[in-house]
């Protein structure tokens, strides 16, 4: 796996984020601070605060409590990338 993400140890732990955007930077048009959104982020996600892109990131579904939406990115990537493999999406 070393081959394919590069790690340097020692590092934080996850991905997949849920919350609430407390900074934009500059150019950001899609999110505005207090948004909820969900996604994957670049820094280490098992965190207080975590910094994404905000084109991995979507506004997070208010039927769908925090909790669940924090651990939806990973698989969600997942299907749209077979189905894209697929040549379905």
């Amino acid at each position: 796996m070393s081959q394919v993400i590069p790690l340097d140890l020692p590092a934080g732990l996850g991905s997949d984020v849920a919350g609430v955007v407390d900074r934009v930077g500059e150019g950001v048009t899609a999110f505005d601070v207090g948004d909820e959104v969900l996604g994957a982020s670049i820094t280490p996600s098992c965190a207080q605060s975590a910094l994404a892109d905000p084109a991995v990131l979507v506004a997070e579904p208010a039927s769908v409590p925090g909790e669940v939406a924090g651990s939806l990115a990973g698989p969600g990537i997942t299907a749209w990338e077979v189905l894209d493999k697929l040549k379905i999406a």
